[in-house]
């Protein structure tokens, strides 16, 4: 019978158990694809925004900037998810959607090849 020296041996096993254990280093997420905004008109009672937002959006629950209400309305053929709170809406062109003021959160998402256009109008009085 061969004798295998017992360096050998404890070398073996450290190499797989060290191969198992997994690095503990947060993974940081990819960036998201940046969207673009042209601000149109903001007087004292509204602000109106012209967005596209680009192929692979999917942005996280967010309360809007402003604190006011606003009315967004999609403009291009794109395939656009848009969640307000709990309600999940499909979008599709001249789309019309309510967004209330905080604490309402929402979010967009881009599921097709195409960038998506909207219109948002934020009511800045009541």
């Amino acid at each position: 019978m061969k004798r295998v020296p017992f360096a050998v041996l404890g070398a073996v096993a450290l190499t797989g158990l060290f191969a198992s254990v997994q690095p503990l280093v947060a993974q940081t997420p990819a960036p998201q694809p940046r969207l673009i905004q042209t601000l149109l008109v903001d007087n004292p009672q509204v602000k109106v925004r012209h967005i596209v937002l680009p192929v692979g959006l999917n942005q996280q629950m967010h309360f809007g900037a402003g604190g006011w209400d606003e009315m967004t309305v999609q403009m291009s053929d794109g395939q656009m998810r848009l969640q307000i709170d709990d309600q999940v809406n499909m979008g599709s062109k001249g789309k019309v959607y309510f967004m209330p003021r905080m604490p309402a959160q929402h979010a967009f998402a881009v599921l097709g090849d195409k960038p998506v256009e909207i219109l948002v109008f934020s009511l800045k009085k009541p």
